[in-house]
């Protein structure tokens, strides 16, 4: 998981794919992100028959794909959900289409229909988790704010 930009704006991103296998870091955010927005919406929640707690742990399980999924279907409105998503990449509308992208921003949402005092992602995570990453620049190795 690392800080990534765009169109102007900071997000977290993950590093490698994140559904029945992912790196620990990606995961437990991917986490934090879908426990937040099954916990506040409760239209996502009746709409995906997800029923019990969402895991936190950082380790990938059989809930983890059913939740990626049913986010991609109800929320993304894609007819064939993948269950995984994959690091954002290319130009900011490429990185616009991803589901770690929107991801993030339903959590911003979210945050912003609950009238919280928190102001972004960022702020959550860190919330939520000692090991969220802070909003300054790309903290993946080899990559060039």
């Amino acid at each position: 998981m690392f800080v990534d930009k765009a169109f102007g704006d900071d997000f977290i991103n993950v590093t490698l794919r994140v559904g029945k296998t992912g790196a620990f870091d990606d995961v437990l955010f991917v986490q934090m992100m879908l426990k937040f927005i099954f916990d506040n919406s409760p239209f996502l929640r009746k709409a995906s028959h997800f029923k019990g707690e969402v895991l936190v742990n950082g380790r990938a399980s059989p809930q983890l794909p059913v939740l990626i999924a049913a986010f991609q279907k109800h929320m993304m409105h894609r007819p064939k959900p993948q269950g995984f998503l994959n690091r954002a990449t290319g130009t900011d509308a490429q990185k616009g289409r991803t589901t770690i992208w929107m991801l993030n921003g339903q959590c911003e949402l979210t945050l912003a229909a609950l009238r919280s005092p928190l102001k972004n992602v960022f702020e959550l995570m860190a919330q939520m988790s000692p090991f969220a990453p802070k909003k300054i620049e790309n903290t993946l190795p080899g990559i060039q704010p």
